[in-house]
This record gives structure tokens, C-alpha cells and sequence, in this order.
């Protein structure tokens, strides 16, 4: 008799476990399921735009972006409230404050060759992953729009219209290498505003300076670095440059 009760209690007990197990995963994968973040990339040519909304619970603040194989970026388009750093092969771009819940990006990339997919992971404020996925890219049959040419045109507007861009700057080390990091010292630039920093028409990286008007920043130099001819340019907000071969 005693055995059969303790029979029953064991099952019951099992019956309990098996219904908290089952409730457990479905919580994880309620929560799995609100880590969403929908991701549309078309194309044309070598020119993608690729656009990611935020539909998770979560802030994204960091975006990093690989094609794979010999594929490589050439040169890249970001909304103002975007940095990255540039590299052939893995992009990383940074929100100054963070991609929230609701809210969507749009960046522009070009690459050396047609590619039919773009490889991604989305990360919080902590380093910690949200999303990561590979999107195919969707061949549209007209141009882009003028997403990746706007920071060519604004370049070139600020050289026919812009007044003189105040400051200095230093290249540590000062001789620069197709492919290599570079550190950048700029000072007198004007106190807390954001300087673009272009090669050619390229933008390479968005910075701030501090209340000194200084700022200390690293660089990638692309494969498109052509050594005397290649123009290093920095533009304010208000469309003043200086610019250096």
C-alpha cells in the first residue's frame, strides 16, 4: 500500500516537472520570438541598400556587416546618427545613441563585385547579440536612389561653397598605407561638433570633438587609397572642409 502511494506521488511529481519543463521553453521561446529584427537589402550592380528595423525588445547600438568569400566593400553610406569603421571585409557601424524598439536604418554599401547575400549580427549597449542572420539581396532593375551619392554630392558642394575649415590634424604614423590602421589626432576643430572624414568622396568615419574641439580617432585606409592623388578631406556640419593630398 505504502509503495503504491509513493508510486503515485512520484508520478504526480514527474507529471509537475514535465509541465514546468514544457512551460520553461515556451517562455524561452516567446522571448527567442520577440528578438526580431526585420532586415530588407536590394541591389543593383555592386550598389546595395540595406535597411534594418528594430522590432525586438531590445536597443540595437552596434551593427556589424560581412559578405564572405572574396567578395569586398569598397565604400559605404550612413545616416547622420551613425559611425563606423570601415574595413574590406567587416564593417562595423555604431549608433551615437541606439537603434530603439520601432525605429529603422537605412545604410548604403558598394562592393567590389555583384553579391547575392549580406551577413549580419546585431548587438545591444553590452556587447551582447540580438539578431544575426544572412539576407539575401534583392536585384531591383533601376538605379538606387541617390542614397550613396548624396555624400559625393555633398562633398563636392562644400568645395565650390564652403568657407575654410579651422584645425589640425596629425596621421600617427604620419605616411599612410593602402589597408592599415591609422590613428588620428585633430585639435582646434571647434568645441562638441561632428566632423565627417572623407577619402576622395568616400566617407570613411563620423567623429565629435570634445569641448577643446579636439578628437582622437582611428581610420581604415581602403584598397581605393591612390598615394599623392587620393584626397584626405574633413567637413563640419555647416559644410566647411579642409582637405590634404
Amino acid at each position: 500500500m505504502n509503495d503504491m502511494k509513493v508510486y503515485k506521488l512520484s508520478g504526480i511529481f514527474a507529471s509537475v516537472l514535465l509541465i514546468f519543463s514544457i512551460f520553461t521553453l515556451l517562455s524561452i521561446s516567446e522571448v527567442n520570438a520577440e528578438e526580431v529584427i526585420s532586415v530588407n537589402a536590394e541591389g543593383y550592380q555592386n550598389t546595395i541598400i540595406i535597411e534594418f528595423e528594430n522590432e525586438s525588445a531590445s536597443k540595437i547600438k552596434t551593427i556589424k556587416m560581412w559578405l564572405g568569400g572574396d567578395a569586398t566593400f569598397k565604400s559605404f553610406k550612413v545616416e547622420s546618427d551613425w559611425g563606423y569603421t570601415p574595413d574590406s571585409k567587416l564593417v562595423v557601424f555604431t549608433a551615437t545613441n541606439t537603434l530603439n524598439p520601432g525605429e529603422s536604418v537605412k545604410f548604403g554599401l558598394i562592393t567590389n563585385e555583384k553579391v547575392t547575400g549580406i551577413n549580419w549580427k546585431a548587438l545591444d549597449q553590452n556587447d551582447n547579440e540580438i539578431d544575426k542572420r544572412k539576407t539575401s539581396i534583392q536585384e531591383i532593375s533601376h538605379t538606387t536612389p541617390s542614397f550613396i551619392e548624396e555624400e559625393s554630392e555633398a562633398v563636392e558642394q562644400a568645395k565650390e561653397t564652403g568657407s575654410a575649415l579651422y584645425g589640425t590634424k596629425k596621421f600617427i604614423p604620419e605616411k599612410l598605407r593602402v589597408g592599415s590602421d591609422v590613428r588620428l589626432a585633430g585639435n582646434g576643430f571647434g568645441a562638441e561638433k561632428e566632423l565627417k572624414l572623407y577619402l576622395d568622396t568616400t566617407i570613411l568615419k563620423s567623429v565629435n570633438t570634445d569641448e577643446q574641439g579636439n578628437f582622437l580617432t582611428t581610420i581604415s585606409i581602403p584598397d581605393s587609397y591612390n598615394v599623392g592623388t587620393s584626397e584626405f578631406i574633413i567637413k563640419d556640419e555647416s559644410g566647411n572642409f579642409q582637405s590634404t593630398n
